[in-house]
């Protein structure tokens, strides 16, 4: 290629004026605005990414102090239950035990946590059946009482509840006589 009528560009390339190297000059530019634009979409992507992953961290370890100081209100619901408010000298001790717990609760409940409801039916996702309990005027696997409370962070289960389920000995009676 003959040099002698090309210019030299702002990089010291030296570019041809010829007319048939201008089709390849734009193609190279639409080929780099291409790049530009998948490599802004990739950068976009990326910090999405990073975004949702320091969210499920930051949601992570909330959940890992939230979840650490639920024995603590079970200790304080322990107290409170194990003692009769009527004795005078203890009276004191369990008003100061209710109103702790109520702090804690609220506590908690102030970044999200709340108690599972455990009436009704068992469910898997929130309830853990420690025991069964005979009982013929209830269905299988309804919830007869909690025995630990669960508590849920948003959709995410800190704790499942702790629960006794019926079962009702009519439909083990029906089930033998198949």
């Amino acid at each position: 290629m003959d040099w002698s009528g090309s210019k030299e560009n702002r990089r010291g390339d030296f570019v041809s004026d010829e007319d048939g190297d201008s089709g390849s000059v734009e193609q190279e530019l639409a080929a780099t605005r291409d790049k530009l634009v998948r490599l802004q979409a990739d950068m976009e992507n990326y910090r999405k990414r990073v975004d949702r992953t320091t969210h499920e961290i930051i949601r992570s370890r909330r959940a890992d102090v939230l979840r650490a100081m639920l024995p603590v209100i079970d200790n304080l619901d322990r107290a409170i239950e194990s003692v009769d408010p009527e004795t005078a000298e203890v009276a004191g001790v369990i008003e100061g035990v209710r109103l702790t717990r109520k702090q804690m609760a609220d506590v908690l409940k102030g970044q999200g946590v709340r108690r599972i409801e455990a009436d009704g039916d068992f469910n898997p996702s929130y309830h853990e059946v420690v025991a069964t309990v005979a009982d013929p005027d209830r269905s299988d696997g309804e919830i007869v009482d909690v025995v630990r409370s669960g508590y849920v962070l948003d959709d995410l289960v800190l704790r499942p509840s702790m629960v006794r389920v019926a079962k009702n000995p009519a439909n083990d009676e029906a089930g033998q006589a198949d």
